[in-house]
């Protein structure tokens, strides 16, 4: 988890991250989208077409908090769910969401969350 920080150096604004992986758990690319100071809106339908043309089996999904508090905003929760629900129609995992603030990353999976 620790190359996870490298996606966000330096930012001020929200970005969102999806990472793609085959069935073997080998990178099979990533997608992302830029937000404003507190979200990152993000189109669904590409992030699911990308996977598919990467022969994802699974999507790690991670973004940051420029504000420093790793926890999960209720939009964030909502999203973590809409993402899972699409996954799950096309074939695909969703491992994980993580969230990164400072130093800090707070993970759905690892708190029960998913």
């Amino acid at each position: 988890m620790e190359g996870v920080f490298n996606l966000f150096t330096g930012l001020r604004h929200e970005r969102i991250h999806f990472l793609f992986f085959d069935e073997r758990g080998e990178a099979r690319g990533n997608l992302y989208f830029d937000g404003c100071i507190n979200a990152a809106q993000f189109d669904l339908a590409l992030v699911l077409r990308s996977a598919l043309l990467r022969d994802a089996s699974s999507i790690v999904v991670a973004h940051n908090h420029p504000g420093g508090r790793p926890e999960p905003s209720s939009a964030d929760v909502a999203s973590t769910l809409r993402i899972i629900e699409a996954c799950k129609m096309v074939g695909i995992s969703c491992s994980d969401h993580l969230i990164v603030a400072a130093h800090n990353i707070f993970s759905f999976r690892e708190q029960g969350l998913m």
